[in-house]
């Protein structure tokens, strides 16, 4: 009783699509520049600047 419908060679999967290439990597420097702007020069934060920043994202500490 080997011998059943089923029992046959499993279907061919069709290939998968070729994957997106994947973005270019930037540094975090580099990618922090482009959203400030040209016009803002980048400051250290301290504490109480970083918890106003996420307490509101568009604090401009």
């Amino acid at each position: 009783m080997t011998d059943s419908l089923g029992s046959g060679p499993a279907p061919a999967l069709p290939p998968a699509p070729p994957s997106p290439p994947p973005p270019p990597r930037t540094t975090l420097r580099q990618r922090l520049a482009e959203l400030r702007g040209p016009a803002v020069a980048p400051h250290p934060l301290d504490a109480r600047a970083l918890a106003a920043l996420a307490a509101n994202p568009g604090c401009r500490r």
